[in-house]
């Protein structure tokens, strides 16, 4: 697993205390297969953020710097965990590229997704499974008509594809985001009754001398 096993995660699981460039090298902690960052960081258009935080970066490229991490070790299975599920349609696809250029470097990629329309054009085989039973393994197209037909790929989707991917997407950042609200909003009520409460402790003991 150290050495042959890379893995791609939806919300990326990259350290927000460490640089894109440190943050990849820790693969080098793990395995002695590990590649040239700087080269890597080149290949997937991160280099000139090699020295910026995570919280400085896009989702996107977030998701560039893990897939960075994965490919560091050169890896002979590349397990993707919906990598394009926290990503607008556009960077779905620039990240989807990457990992079809890593398969063309004798990689076995496998993306687990939902979104089958948005990994398609990608695809050499397609395993569909359904409560852990196997309902289709079919071959779709051989590396060479995948490389053929993603040539300027994203121009050339759809625009009826394009909007139905933008709506999955939309629903699935949607339901993390007000996750996220509620929780802020939970933070906000509690500090402002705790200091209401100070407040009001503060004011009676003006008012009466009594500490409360």
């Amino acid at each position: 697993r150290a050495n042959d096993v890379g893995f791609i995660f939806q919300f990326y699981n990259i350290m927000p205390t460490l640089t894109v460039e440190e943050n990849i090298n820790l693969i080098k902690d793990v395995t002695n297969t590990s590649k040239d960052p700087k080269e890597v960081l080149k290949k997937v258009g991160l280099l000139k953020h090699a020295n910026k935080f995570p919280g400085e970066l896009s989702g996107g490229e977030q998701q560039r710097v893990s897939i960075a991490r994965a490919i560091m070790k050169n890896p002979k299975v590349l397990l993707c965990d919906e990598p394009t599920g926290a990503l607008d349609s556009k960077t779905g696809s620039q990240v989807l590229k990457l990992l079809r250029e890593q398969s063309d470097e004798n990689t076995t990629v496998i993306i687990v997704t939902h979104n089958y329309e948005q990994v398609e054009n990608y695809a050499t085989r397609k395993i569909k499974m359904h409560d852990g039973k196997i309902l289709e393994d079919k071959k779709i197209k051989d590396n060479k008509q995948v490389l053929e037909e993603n040539i300027n790929n994203y121009k050339n989707i759809r625009l009826l594809s394009k909007i139905r991917l933008g709506i999955r997407n939309t629903f699935n950042i949607i339901p993390k985001f007000l996750l996220v609200l509620g929780v802020y909003f939970l933070i906000t009520m509690a500090l402002l009754s705790e200091y209401s409460s100070f407040k009001e402790s503060e004011y009676l003991i003006n008012k009466t001398g009594i500490n409360y």
